[in-house]
């Protein structure tokens, strides 16, 4: 599953093991119980978009349109603040 989190240290695609239980649309505290036993469990992707898309301390799941094209993957966020911000990953064998 794919959420996006927002701390101090910056934004990131935060890729968010299957088995956690955040109902869509619904922001996690990273300082809660439920945030501390969440964010060891995440591979964080630092983007940098153009505006806040959750508040600071936070993480939220968000809807994604992912295209395969061979060596390169596109992940496009959508339904937030900052329309078809796209993150690309390029794999180089």
């Amino acid at each position: 599953m794919l959420s996006v989190l927002r701390n101090g240290g910056g934004t990131f695609l935060a890729f968010v093991p299957p088995d956690t239980k955040i109902p869509p649309g619904q922001l996690v505290r990273l300082n809660t119980p439920a945030g501390a036993k969440l964010k060891g469990r995440l591979f964080l992707v630092p983007i940098r978009p153009t505006v806040a898309l959750v508040p600071l301390d936070t993480v939220t799941l968000v809807a994604t349109r992912i295209e395969d094209f061979g060596p390169r993957l596109a992940i496009t966020l959508v339904g937030t603040p900052a329309p078809h911000l796209t993150v690309v990953f390029d794999v180089r064998l």
